[in-house]
């Protein structure tokens, strides 16, 4: 099978860690298909970076052999939300012709734009496409007057749906989508790469000190609970000084977080955008990984958390549930800052890995397989 895979959700030459998991994802599937890559950029970006000198063109790790376009993808900010999936379809459609048109099946992560698009491209081309939401694009966008019903054409049009969590299918099913055409396709994580280390052992190869240390890893906006997780940090710190909240991400809260660690500089460390093969080690150095989200589909943080047997303060939201056991006792409401304050203090002091999964772990290779099994139906 000619696979064409389409997505604004990948690394770029001036992008990196975009998502982890759809590199994987391309690179297992490669393995069994002839798969090529469109990653569209959009203007704004790349006005940005040939603007700016300081950016630096970005190593991408995806093999050679799977050939990737880059395509300007033309939009309107902010004022265009409704006709954003159209301009999509047309970046691809003008600059991307031959490679939609020689493909067998079209896939694509991620629902409004990039899906909208690519359910055009499909519709024109006369080709089966499969989509995978992924969290947000259904949590958020699905209930946005301005983009719920292109994203309800988008899944009730797809040859085939995958989800990332049982909680996101139900919320498609409730939006009269046919049951049967969705597959919950938990996240996998790369197996190699996680796994347990000696706290101490994990800070000596960092190059930092011993101590209980809190970790967020994730974008840094509001729906991911980064203002929630600092003002509880904060507080914390006044009662007790045995710790430290270390922030990997960027995102539009940075400059909250550049307040807090004004306000609180022995307590914050940034760290930036963590490259994702080091990011085992950070999580192993610390005592308790936190992601207070007001929504999710399954965080492949959490995930790799548990993996490496450290400990986790989050949310009960989404599909964060369905992975963690005993859920009903470790998870805390989104917004409840008392909550997440006790939480924290409770997990710093822990001895032993208690967040446990509730059931095996599967690696990307996995994941890949059964995507690939949906994929040869269309």
């Amino acid at each position: 099978m000619k696979l064409l895979f389409i997505s604004t959700f990948l690394d770029s030459p001036i992008h990196c860690n975009r998502a982890p998991y759809n590199e994987q994802l391309i690179d297992r599937l490669s393995e069994d298909m002839d798969i090529q890559v469109i990653r569209p950029i959009s203007w704004i970006d790349w006005l940005s970076y040939i603007t700016n000198r300081r950016h630096k063109k970005k190593s991408i790790p995806r093999k050679k052999s799977i050939l990737t376009s880059y395509p300007i993808l033309f939009y309107i900010p902010y004022l265009g939300t409704r006709i954003n999936g159209f301009l999509y379809f047309l970046s691809i459609f003008i600059l991307s012709f031959n490679k939609v048109r020689n493909a067998d099946a079209l896939y694509v992560s991620w629902l409004y734009p990039d899906g909208y698009a690519v359910m055009l491209l499909a519709q024109f081309f006369k080709k089966p496409y499969m989509v995978q939401a992924l969290g947000s694009d259904i949590n958020e966008l699905l209930y946005n007057s301005a983009t719920k019903r292109r994203v309800l054409s988008v899944v009730k049009n797809a040859n085939a749906v995958s989800v990332v969590s049982q909680d996101l299918k139900n919320k498609l099913i409730a939006q009269g989508v046919i049951e049967a055409k969705i597959s919950v396709i938990y996240t996998g994580i790369e197996v190699s790469s996680f796994y347990p280390i000696e706290k101490n052992i994990a800070e000596q190869n960092l190059g930092i000190s011993n101590k209980k240390r809190i970790l967020f890893v994730g974008n840094l906006k509001r729906a991911k609970g980064i203002n929630d997780l600092l003002v509880a940090a904060g507080k914390l710190y006044e009662k007790r000084q045995d710790f430290e909240l270390c922030i990997a991400g960027s995102g539009p809260e940075k400059a909250f977080v550049d307040q807090y660690i004004k306000q609180y500089p022995s307590l914050i460390k940034y760290l930036g955008v963590v490259d994702h093969h080091k990011l085992h080690m950070w999580i192993n150095a610390a005592s308790c990984v936190c992601l207070p989200s007001y929504s999710e589909g399954v965080p492949n943080v959490l995930l790799e958390a548990m993996v490496c047997e450290t400990n986790i303060v989050s949310t009960r939201v989404g599909g964060i549930p369905e992975v963690i056991a005993n859920s009903d006792t470790y998870l805390i409401e989104a917004g409840d800052t008392l909550g997440l304050i006790d939480s924290l203090s409770s997990m710093l002091d822990k001895e032993s890995f208690v967040t446990k999964p509730k059931s095996i772990i599967t690696s990307y290779k996995h994941m890949a397989n059964l995507v690939k099994n949906k994929l040869l139906t269309l």
